[in-house]
């Protein structure tokens, strides 16, 4: 027979090992449902629903068109930090055929991204950076291009903007908003990112942004060509 007292410590031990486990489990937890909380205000009728992972996602509007703002992570690409990213999407009904979807620095890990699957790739603008990759499919992508190449040099301006997608039924930013921390990746294989909630400051330029491009995609034909125009 073993030793009780040592039996009675290896279960305390285990114990504890647990109760660590659920402090940690329920911190990352608390971290991912309310990333997004002080973000609220900055929509009309906000509300945050908590997804099967874990993360709370905001909806709401904004100058009457709905808006959601998706948190999510990525381990992916091969010899890279797991990434912490938003994806800001505009909500309406551009009445365009097809798609357009602008990637920045694509690793083919980007499961978010319909690129792979689109089946034309456009040349980046000279003024784009030159890691910008292009793709689309239906009649209308090569207007789209053109149409966005000045408002997307701006928005690409920023490093940690990763894709811009154009799709019929509204307009998507997907932006870094973290990396993982590195000695947790290393060492333990986990995705933990130095942020508890993000600053509405870094969400709402987004917010912006999504707006201004399906605004301008929403105008009618003839306004479109003068908007074009006046670039």
């Amino acid at each position: 027979m073993g030793d009780p007292n040592s039996q009675d410590q290896d279960h305390a031990w285990r114990r504890s090992i647990l109760r660590g486990l659920e402090r940690r489990l329920s911190t990352a937890g608390a971290k991912r449902k309310h990333l997004l909380a002080d973000c609220l205000p900055l929509l009309e009728r906000s509300e945050i629903r908590i997804r099967p992972d874990g993360w709370g996602e905001l909806h709401g509007f904004a100058d009457g068109r709905a808006v959601s703002i998706t948190p999510f992570s990525e381990t992916l690409a091969f010899r890279r930090l797991p990434q912490l990213w938003i994806a800001v999407t505009a909500h309406c009904d551009l009445r365009a055929r097809g798609v357009l979807d602008v990637v920045r620095r694509s690793t083919n890990a980007e499961f978010y991204a319909p690129a792979a699957d689109l089946p034309t790739r456009f040349a980046a603008p000279a003024q784009w950076p030159p890691d910008t990759l292009v793709k689309g499919n239906g009649a209308a992508a090569p207007s789209t291009l053109a149409l966005l190449t000045e408002p997307l040099s701006l928005l690409f301006a920023d490093a940690r903007v990763k894709e811009a997608l154009v799709a019929p039924r509204g307009v998507r930013i997907v932006y870094q908003a973290r990396e993982g921390v590195r000695g947790a990746y290393l060492l333990f294989r986990q995705s933990r990112f130095s942020v508890d909630r993000l600053h509405p400051d870094e969400v709402s330029p987004l917010i912006a942004s999504a707006q201004s491009l399906a605004s301008l995609l929403s105008l009618p034909p003839t306004l479109k060509r003068t908007a074009h125009a006046a670039v």
